[in-house]
């Protein structure tokens, strides 16, 4: 057996989030989680994404703090990250430090086939560690 998408939705440290994609996408497999700290996309970035063996459905965390209201900017993160097999993200403080979320960003996720779970909106109180924690034990576990 393995953790998907659908199983990480019903891990506590999500609750109130919600698949923000196609349900079809409910269905991927999760090996693992990381952190998206730099969106910016810079050559810095691309030197740095170029420089790291991809292991393949991994699930980011992000908040695209640094780039809250480039929805450019966005997707061509999300395009990245597809090309190299990871299998969606986690996005976390819409409403605080992200506006909206774009359609724009959903419709390209779903027509690549990546995974957008929304947290809870307005929630200054969630942690990147609860997440990490909750789906590195699901794993483990598995």
């Amino acid at each position: 057996m393995s953790v998907t998408i659908q199983d990480i939705l019903t891990l506590p440290a999500l609750t109130g989030a919600r698949l923000l994609t196609n349900t079809s996408g409910a269905n991927r497999v999760v090996t693992s989680i990381s952190v998206l700290e730099y969106a910016s996309p810079t050559p810095v970035q691309a030197e740095i994404t170029d420089a790291i063996h991809f292991e393949g459905n991994e699930l980011i965390i992000t908040s695209f703090a640094n780039i809250a209201n480039d929805v450019e900017a966005q997707c061509s993160n999300i395009k990245r990250f597809a090309q190299v097999g990871e299998v969606g993200l986690v996005l976390y403080y819409v409403g605080i430090l992200m506006p909206k979320v774009d359609e724009r960003l959903v419709q390209l996720a779903d027509e690549l086939g990546f995974v957008i779970i929304l947290m809870p909106e307005n929630d200054a109180s969630l942690a990147y560690a609860n997440v990490i924690s909750d789906v590195m034990q699901a794993i483990f576990l598995d």
